[in-house]
């Protein structure tokens, strides 16, 4: 089965949006109104389980999303959305990244005083 998906993203020249899934990358296509598209054809199931999207700058990662994607059934069209930190100015880049810092008493590094001995 040939699948779609496609994801609205406003991009600037130079940038280019791609489907990641595992250890493959699906390399997408612009069209009007901003969305980009990639068809996969015989499209493993797994994929749908487990995806994102990357924003790449060249040959780098410029921007990926907060969190995956997952899907439980297999349609011939699929219509996301990206996923955005859903904090203002948010400096973490995924979610994982931001739940390390988030659990009970953890204590951040603070400032470190060094002593000597002569």
């Amino acid at each position: 089965m040939t699948v779609t998906f496609s994801v609205e993203y406003n991009t600037r020249w130079g940038e280019r949006l791609c489907l990641v899934s595992r250890d493959k990358t699906y390399p997408m296509s612009w069209g009007a109104g901003n969305i980009w598209s990639v068809s996969i054809k015989n499209c493993p199931p797994e994929l749908i389980k487990d995806y994102t999207y990357v924003l790449y700058r060249g040959d780098i990662i410029a921007r990926t999303e907060w969190e995956h994607h997952h899907r439980d059934t297999l349609k011939a069209e699929i219509k996301d959305f990206w996923i955005d930190c859903p904090i203002e100015g948010c400096p973490f880049p995924r979610k994982h990244s931001a739940d390390i810092f988030n659990q009970p008493g953890y204590r951040g590094a603070g400032t470190a005083i060094p002593i000597f001995s002569l």
